[in-house]
């Protein structure tokens, strides 16, 4: 059901990637913070920290916000046609056309 959604599997793995690489640079910055002795290091670690664990936090939205579309698309799906409902509707008799009648034709009209 990703193809409802123009979202690859590879796509989502990269998410779920994106999001790993996120909240481990968020711990890695805390961590960091929390360590320093300088208080202008230490400030602009835990700005670092705070724009992470705020990427983090939007990854997760999204894919709860995907996960979400998905179910609601597959739930909304209409099931699929049978295969005599598939057929083309162009396969049938060509119907509307007007034919051209040659002199031979006893349906053309005479005038005169």
């Amino acid at each position: 059901m990703l193809d409802a959604l123009s979202i690859t599997e590879a796509d989502a793995a990269g998410l779920s990637e994106l999001a790993g690489l996120d909240l481990a640079m968020a711990r890695d910055f805390a961590a960091r913070a929390q360590a320093a002795e300088d208080a202008e290091t230490a400030n602009d670690l835990a700005r670092s920290y705070q724009r992470m664990a705020r990427s983090y936090r939007q990854t997760l939205a999204l894919k709860v916000r995907l996960a979400r579309e998905m179910a609601l698309a597959e739930r909304d799906a209409p099931p699929p046609a049978p295969a005599a409902a598939r057929r083309s509707p162009h396969r049938g008799p060509r119907r509307g056309i007007a034919r051209r009648r040659g002199p031979g034709d006893p349906r053309r009209v005479r005038s005169g």
